[in-house]
């Protein structure tokens, strides 16, 4: 007779709860892991969304560019029978998103790149040391900043891209610098730009004394300037001799229009405000793109 199977072993009560207590930890442990892995997974989502909203945004920036190219002139021409077409916004709808393009005049200021052109480069300086004097620069630290301008320009031989490069270039006193920094520019050309004297307003008065008006002369034509500008130079200097010469090479500094302008391209959806800032060339038809810069995307806030 065969003997009884013996029972199977139990393990004692101590290894029991050491082994559930390592499948809980394991369980533990795993759930972890899995929360960190769906956190990621849901952080790199929000991430793919957030860069394909911006360059959503972004794409429709850069197609209205091409808008803001042909529009420029059209509205210049409207700005010839009205001043005031130009500061307004024109707003329209793009791919789902609100965009607005905003121009403005970018001629309105003393194009400092003229300094490194030789057969322009004195008269330049000397239009710069009358407007730094304008500006309240004492005449003998005008006249060395603009000889210095001058110099510093035309041995580079190249064009400055942003105003404060000038101030390290000829040694600009801080406070020279700051007391002429909205009228000076960089623009992308070597040739004298003529500011639109239809665009002035009291605070551009030094841009008019630097062609020669005395600052009485220069008050009294901006307060008699015709509703819808002045038609011609002709019409702005009045009989000769009244203000200045017409046949003076400063006098060749202004006109009744500009050639170039900033558009700003804004772009507005539900999660970006998107810009893009350009110098525009309304010389060219459609107007030409010289310069352009995004600036930095803002997060909307989203509603709770």
């Amino acid at each position: 007779m065969s003997a009884a199977p013996s029972a199977p072993a139990v393990p004692p009560p101590s290894q029991r709860g050491a082994a559930l207590m390592a499948v809980l930890v394991m369980l533990a442990l795993l759930a972890g892991l899995a929360t960190i892995g769906l956190s990621r997974l849901r952080a790199a989502t929000a991430t793919a969304q957030e860069a394909a909203a911006l360059a959503d945004a972004q794409f429709a920036a850069a197609s209205a560019t091409a808008l803001a190219q042909a529009l420029l002139l059209r509205v210049k021409a409207s700005a010839g029978r009205d001043t005031a077409a130009i500061a307004r916004p024109v707003t329209f709808p793009l791919g789902g998103h609100a965009v607005t393009l905003r121009f403005a005049d970018a001629g309105a200021c003393f194009n400092l790149n003229t300094l490194a052109a030789s057969p322009v480069a004195s008269g330049a300086a000397r239009s710069l040391a009358t407007l730094l004097v304008a500006a309240g620069v004492a005449p003998t630290e005008a006249a060395r900043i603009a000889e210095a301008s001058r110099a510093a320009l035309g041995a580079r031989g190249i064009l400055l891209v942003d105003p404060s490069e000038w101030q390290a270039l000829a040694a600009v006193p801080p406070e020279a610098h700051a007391r002429l920094q909205r009228f000076l520019c960089t623009l992308p050309t070597m040739e004298a730009a003529p500011f639109n004297v239809n665009s002035l307003t009291e605070a551009d008065l030094p841009l008019l004394v630097a062609l020669g008006l005395p600052r009485e002369r220069a008050v009294q034509a901006l307060g008699n300037r015709p509703e819808g500008g002045w038609r011609s130079m002709s019409d702005f200097w009045g009989p000769r001799g009244e203000t200045s010469d017409p046949g003076d090479s400063s006098a060749r500094l202004a006109g009744t229009t500009s050639r170039w302008y900033t558009a700003t391209v804004t772009v507005e959806t539900p999660a970006f405000r998107v810009e893009r800032r350009l110098l525009l060339d309304s010389a060219a038809s459609p107007a030409r793109v010289a310069r352009a810069e995004w600036l930095p995307p803002q997060r909307r806030e989203q509603p709770s």
